[in-house]
């Protein structure tokens, strides 16, 4: 299906869907001129993120439009270009990283804590967020 190059109504929601064979890229627009891209895939012929070729393309400023950024899994083929979607888009602030970081450690078991905690192995499929 060929792509159409006009961004939709405010009003309106759109997945977009993009894999060119192996990794995958889906930009949602969410309302009101909002966006939310998941996963990093490059474009074949151009070698840049799909999503932000594909923003650009209808006209959507990703600076200030693009609301969030999900990777679902660590995979080559579903992180490629995301560094560049981050300089781009929205991300998280380096304080809002160390204090995640710092809130992380927290979890860590204390002297005397009854309390159970499993720690998983750490692994590219393991380190994923759901929504």
């Amino acid at each position: 299906m060929p792509i159409e190059y006009d961004a939709p109504d405010n009003h309106i929601g759109e997945i977009s869907i993009f894999g060119p064979g192996i990794g995958e890229c889906i930009v949602l627009h969410i309302g009101q001129g909002r966006w939310f891209v998941i996963d990093s895939c490059l474009c074949p012929k151009t070698k840049q993120p799909i999503a932000l070729q594909y923003l650009k393309d209808i006209g959507v400023d990703a600076s200030t439009q693009v609301v969030g950024i999900l990777i679902s899994h660590w995979h080559s083929d579903h992180i490629q270009g995301a560094s560049l979607l981050r300089l781009v888009a929205v991300s998280p602030s380096d304080v809002a990283v160390t204090q995640s970081i710092a809130k992380l450690a927290e979890l860590k078991p204390k002297q005397g804590d009854s309390r159970l905690r499993n720690v998983v192995p750490e692994s590219a499929n393991l380190n994923a967020i759901a929504l």
